[in-house]
C-alpha cells in the first residue's frame, strides 16, 4: 500500500487542488515539507497546470515560513519521481521536497570519473539539434494549448 495514498490528517499542514503540503515524516533537516498530490501519478506530466501552479505556491510559503520559524534561509526543491529505479522508497508517487539546508554537508554527491570533458558533452547535445527540436515540437503539441 503507498503511504502517499494513505496520509494522516495529523500531518498535513494544508491541501489545494488535490495537493497537500505535509511534514516529512523521515526528514533529513528539521522542518523538511513535501508537496504530494492525492491522486497517484507518477509523473509531473500528469498534473494539471493548477496542480503546478498550487505546488509553486506550497513551495514559496514553505521557503518563507522555514526562514521564520527555525532561520534557514535557503531551500533545495526536489521533484522525485521514478519510484525504485531513481532508489526512493516510496513507489512510483510523485512528490516534492522542501528541504532546508544551512551547511553543504547536508547534500553530498558522489561524482563519478567523467568520460567527458563538459564542452565534449555540449558538443554531444548540440550534434543533436535536429532531434531537440523534434522532442520540443512534441512537447508543445502534446501539452501546450494553442
Amino acid at each position: 500500500k503507498c503511504v502517499f495514498c494513505d496520509l494522516k490528517e495529523k500531518y498535513i499542514l494544508l491541501e489545494e487542488n488535490e495537493i497537500v503540503l505535509t511534514v516529512n515524516l523521515y526528514p533529513y533537516i528539521d522542518g523538511q515539507l513535501m508537496a504530494i498530490p492525492r491522486q497517484h501519478v507518477r509523473s509531473p506530466k500528469e498534473l494539471t497546470p493548477q496542480q503546478w501552479t498550487t505546488i509553486r505556491k506550497f513551495g514559496y510559503l514553505a521557503k518563507k515560513m522555514l526562514k521564520k520559524i527555525y532561520g534557514w534561509k535557503g531551500m533545495w526543491t526536489l521533484i522525485r519521481e521514478g519510484g525504485e529505479q531513481a532508489q526512493m522508497t516510496v513507489s512510483d508517487h510523485l512528490h516534492v521536497q522542501f528541504i532546508p539546508f544551512d551547511e553543504p554537508d547536508l547534500c553530498q554527491w558522489n561524482f563519478r570519473q567523467l568520460k567527458n570533458t563538459p564542452l565534449e558533452n555540449a558538443e554531444k547535445f548540440q550534434e543533436q539539434k535536429e532531434l531537440m527540436t523534434e522532442t520540443l515540437k512534441k512537447f508543445e503539441q502534446k501539452y501546450q494549448k494553442s
